[in-house]
């Protein structure tokens, strides 16, 4: 009884590991192409203003 309860916790923790895991690399997948769209955003008006203003 005493192995079953030992494989069933590795086993749960192997699971909430890889949760962890894979919610991290999702969240930074998410920034990453927020920050993409924020700094395509800040080069265009950089772009744009300094050729108006020579």
């Amino acid at each position: 009884m005493s192995d079953n309860i030992i494989f069933d916790f590795k086993d749960a923790a192997s699971v909430i590991k890889d949760a962890i895991v894979r919610s991290r690399y999702q969240a930074a997948k998410l920034i990453n192409r927020e920050l993409l769209g924020l700094y395509y955003a800040v080069g265009r008006y950089v772009s744009l203003n300094s050729s108006v203003n020579g």
